[in-house]
């Protein structure tokens, strides 16, 4: 699997930094745990939580971009793991276009993948191919 952006390093992308939905708690959350693994890896790190990013910046500092919208999570990565299940994350990623390869790895199977293009990969995790 190709991920990597122009400059030739990986691009990973996490949307939902906290350990719940809804909440700004990171404590715990398996997102931070995911990033810290993927910054001893030497993957660029994108982040996305509309209430989590503050107290995610207090965990992970400036080694990962945290971005304001959702859809600048999913443009600025090749590869972005979904670790909430919400709303707003199924909305958003089901009516996102690119025309990038990106692979949309799923922690909830909350996704419709019949709603992407053909240059979107989707991995539900848990589910058989």
């Amino acid at each position: 699997m190709n991920w990597s952006g122009a400059s030739g390093k990986q691009n990973s992308g996490v949307w939902g930094l906290a350990f719940t939905p809804n909440r700004p708690v990171v404590v715990e959350s398996p997102a931070i745990k995911l990033i810290a693994e993927l910054i001893k890896r030497d993957v660029r790190v994108v982040a996305y939580d509309p209430l989590a990013i503050n107290n995610a910046r207090s965990i992970l500092g400036s080694a990962v971009e945290y971005v304001e919208s959702a859809e600048a999570c999913l443009d600025q990565a090749g590869l972005v793991v979904l670790t909430l299940r919400n709303a707003e994350i199924k909305k958003a990623v089901e009516s996102f276009t690119t025309p990038q390869p990106l692979t949309i790895v799923d922690c909830w199977r909350m996704i419709d993948p019949k709603a992407f293009a053909s240059q979107i990969k989707y991995v539900a995790m848990g589910r058989a191919r």
